[in-house]
C-alpha cells in the first residue's frame, strides 16, 4: 500500500511539473490567435447568418435593416425586397468578435456595433451603411456591450454595458466622445431606446427600469419591475414605453414620461 502511494505521489509530482510548460504554451497560443485576429483571412460566406442573431435595427424610413450575430458578422440589408446589401466584418478572435448589438442611425447612412468584441477593453464600431468602411472606434469599454441606440435626430448613441460597466452616450458632433455616463447599475443593460424629444429609456437585469431627459437626467426614481425586463422601446409619438421581460410572453406598458403604468385599453385608445 505505502508503495501505491509513493507511485502516485511521484505521479502527481511529474503532473505539477508540466504546468509551468503547459501555462505557458496556452499562453503562447492565446498571442498567436491575438496576433491573427489582426491579419484578414480567407472566408466562405453563405450569404446569410450561420449563428443566432442577436439584434436588428431598422432606419427611420423602414428601407433598411441591420443585423448582428454570434457569427461575427454585422449584415445591411433592403427591407423592400429583403435583399442582402452589405456584410461588415468587425475584428475577431476567439471567442471575440461576438456582436450582440446593433443600431442604425435614423437617415440610415451609419451602423453601429458592439458586443465581445477584441479587448479588453472592448470597442463599439461605427460603420457607413453605403460603403462597409468603418468610420469610427469607440474604445476603452470595460464590459460587453449589449445594447445601443442612436438618438432621433442622430446625434447621440446611446451603449449599454454588461456586469456594472452601466450606461454610455456618445456625441456625434464631439468626434463619438463620451457626453454622459452613468454606472449606478447593477447588472447588464439589455434595453435602450430613444423617444423623439430626446428622452432616453433603458432596462437592466437588475430589475429596474430608467427614463432620462433630454439633459440625460433621470426623470423619476429607477422603477422596480417584478420581472426582469429585458427590451424596451418607446411609441413613435413618445408617450408610452413598452418593456419586454425574460421568461415572459407579455410586455408591460408605461407612461413615457412618468413611468406610471398603463393597462393596454389605456395604451390603445390613448394612442
Amino acid at each position: 500500500m505505502a508503495g501505491i502511494f509513493r507511485g502516485q505521489g511521484s505521479s502527481i509530482a511529474r503532473s505539477l511539473a508540466l504546468l509551468p510548460a503547459l501555462l505557458f504554451a496556452v499562453l503562447a497560443n492565446f498571442a498567436a490567435v491575438a496576433q491573427l485576429s489582426e491579419q484578414p483571412f480567407l472566408v466562405v460566406d453563405p450569404g446569410m447568418h450561420t449563428a443566432a442573431i442577436k439584434d436588428v435595427a431598422v432606419d427611420a424610413a423602414g428601407r433598411l435593416a441591420v443585423t448582428g450575430s454570434d457569427d461575427t458578422t454585422v449584415r445591411v440589408w433592403s427591407l423592400t425586397d429583403g435583399k442582402l446589401l452589405r456584410i461588415i466584418r468587425t475584428p475577431v478572435g476567439p471567442p471575440l468578435g461576438l456582436i450582440y448589438a446593433v443600431a442604425m442611425s435614423p437617415d440610415g447612412f451609419l451602423v453601429a456595433a458592439g458586443g465581445l468584441t477584441v479587448g479588453p477593453p472592448g470597442s463599439i464600431y461605427l460603420f457607413d451603411t453605403r460603403t462597409g468602411k468603418m468610420t469610427a472606434r469607440i474604445p476603452d469599454l470595460p464590459a460587453a456591450t449589449y445594447s445601443l441606440a442612436f438618438s432621433s435626430d442622430g446625434r447621440y448613441l446611446a451603449a449599454g454595458l454588461g456586469e456594472q460597466g452601466g450606461l454610455r452616450v456618445y456625441d456625434r458632433d464631439r468626434q463619438w466622445s463620451e457626453a454622459f455616463r452613468d454606472t449606478d447599475y447593477g447588472d447588464d443593460i439589455h434595453g435602450a431606446t430613444f423617444a423623439v424629444d430626446g428622452r432616453l429609456a433603458t432596462t437592466s437585469r437588475d430589475g429596474k427600469v430608467r427614463l432620462y431627459d433630454r439633459g440625460f437626467r433621470l426623470v423619476v426614481p429607477p422603477l422596480r419591475s417584478s420581472r426582469e425586463p429585458f427590451r424596451i422601446a418607446f411609441s413613435p409619438d413618445g408617450t408610452v414605453l413598452a418593456v419586454g421581460h425574460v421568461g415572459a410572453m407579455a410586455v408591460d406598458l408605461f407612461d413615457g414620461r412618468s413611468l406610471a403604468p398603463l393597462s393596454p385599453s389605456a395604451c390603445c385608445n390613448g394612442t
